[in-house]
């Protein structure tokens, strides 16, 4: 998108003050529960969730359908009541329950963009971009509105298509249209529900580089929504991973993707090779159903500890057959099964009778049945707690501490997604 106009809208997002280095947001273990506590077990809708957002940042909260990350975006936002907890914005408290305080929704200085739109059909796009300065609480004058409004529609450049009525819009207007009406009162605070789940594949890759774009060029802190991993990585500063109402990992898409500290967040964050590990000598060798795998040093667990150790199938190495150096963790396996899917191969490869998935060079002569060496680089193998493991499991892959590798009828070898 070209903005001509953003710094208008980023004089009013930063108005606390360029070098204030305070979050714009900031949430204090936060709960909601649905139900009356007193008269059986409440639903925990989300469970002392506490993060910050700096000023001018985009975080995302992601997760699975249900979660809580539409809940605690609504209670950012003041559409839901929090049971307990803090929401403080811009350095005001919106929200306390320990100091009884409730900022109404539309006094909290914020724009919403809804899974849905909620785009009036009966309305010009001009209007439907107008309405929360004709109806809300401040009086703006018609000169005003007007020039605003424009504005709002020139960022997301349908300027041209003012006049037009919602019906008559793709989906990707409508979507364009709800975000200049959350940008049309100038927001300190931006909160986005899921707004690409309704577009076309296409169209969706498309609507997430340029709201990135956008936001960024106005300067205004942005809380996402989505359960989108893909979308999470490629639009954030900073990722909330969530399950179950609770925060399982905080981090850049970068750490969150190749250092997951969970079974969950390695299984979530993309497809991974999760592998039965028993750890023995300092906690950076493990014993697994493939032999004994040295692991990175800087995310080891205790000697003895149940775990699972974690590599991603594109992190795997399969070296130049016709050099001789053997690097540790390299093993032998035969191709099972090999998918060519353009930018990359996708082997099932079998070894002692496991499957490690591999994602390979397209351009390296493989076939199925042919027998390869592959490398697990040390540094990309992860150990993460895996508190499920049975004592059948543990004697499997060699807990008992004589490294023996698991047989065929040893523990399985899982591949996510």
């Amino acid at each position: 998108m070209m903005v001509d106009k953003a710094n208008l809208y980023k004089a009013t997002a930063r108005s606390s003050g360029d070098n204030d280095e305070r979050a714009l947001l900031v949430v204090r273990d936060l709960r909601k529960y649905f139900g009356d506590p007193d008269r059986g077990s409440p639903v925990i809708a989300i469970d002392s969730v506490n993060f910050e957002v700096k000023r001018g940042d985009f975080l995302t909260l992601l997760g699975p359908s249900g979660c809580g990350k539409s809940t605690t975006l609504q209670c950012i936002a003041g559409l839901q009541h929090p049971s307990s907890g803090q929401i403080d914005m811009d350095g005001e408290i919106v929200f306390s329950d320990q100091q009884g305080i409730t900022v109404p929704a539309n006094k909290r200085k914020l724009g919403m963009v809804f899974q849905s739109y909620a785009i009036w059909p009966h309305m010009t796009v001009f209007d439907n971009v107008a309405f929360p300065l004709v109806h809300g609480s401040a009086r703006v004058p018609s000169a005003e509105v007007k020039r605003r409004v424009m504005e709002a529609l020139e960022l997301v450049e349908l300027d041209h298509l003012a006049l037009r009525y919602s019906p008559h819009l793709s989906g990707g207007q409508q979507q364009r249209v709800a975000l200049a009406r959350a940008l049309v009162h100038q927001p300190k605070l931006l909160l986005l529900d899921e707004p690409l789940s309704n577009l076309d594949v296409q169209l969706r890759d498309t609507m997430r580089v340029e709201i990135r774009q956008l936001v960024k060029q106005l300067g205004i802190t942005t809380v996402f929504v989505t359960h989108d991993q893909a979308e999470a990585m490629s639009m954030s500063d900073e990722i909330v991973l969530m399950q179950s109402g609770r925060i399982m990992q905080k981090g850049t898409p970068r750490q969150i993707f190749l250092c997951p500290k969970s079974r969950f967040a390695a299984d979530f964050m993309g497809r991974s090779n999760l592998i039965p590990a028993a750890l023995n000598h300092d906690g950076t060798i493990a014993d697994t159903p493939f032999g004994q795998l040295r692991c990175n040093p800087d995310h080891k667990l205790a000697p003895n500890s149940r775990a699972l150790l974690v590599i991603r199938p594109q992190a795997i190495v399969v070296p130049d057959p016709e050099v001789d150096a053997v690097s540790p963790n390299t093993l032998l396996g035969e191709i099972r099964t090999l998918s060519f899917l353009g930018e990359t191969v996708e082997i099932d490869l079998g070894i002692n009778g496991h499957c490690l998935k591999v994602m390979a060079d397209p351009y390296l002569s493989l076939s199925a049945g042919q027998v390869i060496r592959v490398v697990l680089p040390p540094e990309r193998c992860l150990v993460v707690p895996d508190p499920d493991a049975s004592d059948r499991t543990q004697a499997a892959v060699g807990l008992i501490g004589n490294g023996a590798t698991a047989s065929r009828n040893g523990a399985a070898v899982r591949e996510t997604r």
